[in-house]
């Protein structure tokens, strides 16, 4: 059965407000890094939500647009997404956690930005896991890789320009 739910939107929005509270609180440590955890705490909550509807057997979808008939973006959630989704982010709120102490969370505005970043690949990363089609994977798959960029030339150094390159150029 097929539930129509905005459930998977809001797991995919949970992360960008995160990011834009980060950004907000962007001269204000450790409180900008607080919303990342809160964010995936929120988003956590979300994807538990839609746990025993999938646990029955269901699926959760939100259509985003459609533009031909056969060619919608949406979001559908089935036990594999739930199950991606989740992992995706526990391990988020654990690496937010961990990276306020490996990266420090001192007033440097590249770390507000490398924060930000982290919270809109974690909502893209909700939008490759419960993609209802392929067409939808791909337009998510390549937002991912646009928007993690920015975490491999986060240092801004030469070095970091050049592995940004070849980043790009495996893609």
């Amino acid at each position: 059965m097929d539930t129509y739910s905005v459930a998977p939107l809001l797991a995919l929005l949970a992360p960008v407000l995160g990011a834009a509270g980060t950004a907000a609180l962007r001269d204000r440590p450790p409180a900008r890094e607080l919303c990342g955890v809160v964010a995936g705490l929120a988003q956590l909550a979300i994807i538990a939500t839609m746990v025993p509807t999938v646990l029955d057997g269901g699926t959760l979808s939100f259509t985003i647009s459609t533009f031909l008939p056969e060619a919608a973006i949406g979001l559908r959630v089935d036990a594999l997404g739930v199950v991606l989704a989740g992992t995706s982010s526990v391990l988020w709120i654990l690496t937010t956690v961990y990276s306020m102490g490996y990266l420090g969370t001192g007033p440097d505005r590249a770390l507000a930005r490398f924060h930000v970043y982290f919270g809109l690949t974690m909502a893209v990363t909700m939008g490759v896991a419960f993609s209802v089609n392929l067409l939808t994977l791909y337009l998510f798959y390549e937002a991912l890789t646009i928007i993690t960029y920015p975490l491999v030339t986060h240092t801004r150094t030469a070095e970091a320009a050049q592995g940004g390159k070849r980043y790009l150029s495996y893609q």
